[in-house]
């Protein structure tokens, strides 16, 4: 156990963020921006999401995402054709998805379409852990964009929530877990 004073003194520790508060950070139920280089949006959703709206956003914005790399407990099917076909056409160089292991009994069809996929395609690697971890990381040139969130990658229920950042220190430490 430990006192907030304890830890007072080791602020050059913490990475401090331009930050927005937002439920209606959507535009016709999309995303309407991306954050800027350490700025950083905490959203709330208040109706149905799908997760893969962050990863459009940042295809609309930026034309090309270098690196995605997904950690979930629970995908389906149309999101991961979704992936797919954005791969294809040539607009994500490389996904590496991590999901748990328990998906194999859980989910076995959609585990099978993700190993079939990861078989064909050696930009898309499929890494299973036990894991809970909801986390999508994003490098798009010099921009590093981290979701994290409650929300898995399929479609939610009505309350979700969300912290949306473009900051390379998260994005690594996120992405080398």
């Amino acid at each position: 156990m430990f006192k907030i004073t304890d830890i007072s003194n080791t602020h050059k520790n913490f990475i401090f963020m331009k930050h927005k508060f937002a439920k209606y950070c959507f535009h016709n139920g999309v995303l309407s921006e991306l954050p800027q280089v350490d700025e950083c949006f905490f959203i709330e959703s208040c109706k149905s999401f799908n997760a893969f709206s962050f990863i459009l956003l940042i295809i609309k914005e930026k034309k090309h995402i270098d690196e995605l790399y997904l950690a979930t407990y629970s995908i389906n099917a149309q999101f991961i054709n979704q992936l797919q076909k954005l791969l294809l056409k040539n607009q994500i160089g490389n996904i590496h998805i991590i999901i748990t292991d328990s998906i194999k009994k859980r989910m076995p069809k959609i585990y099978e379409h993700l190993t079939a996929i990861a078989k064909m395609n050696e930009s898309f690697k499929v890494e299973l852990k036990w894991s809970h971890k909801k986390v999508i990381c994003a490098k798009v040139k010099n921009d590093f964009y981290v979701v994290e969130g409650s929300g898995n990658l399929s479609d939610n229920s009505a309350i979700e929530q969300y912290l949306f950042t473009n900051n390379k220190q998260l994005y690594e430490f996120r992405r080398n877990i």
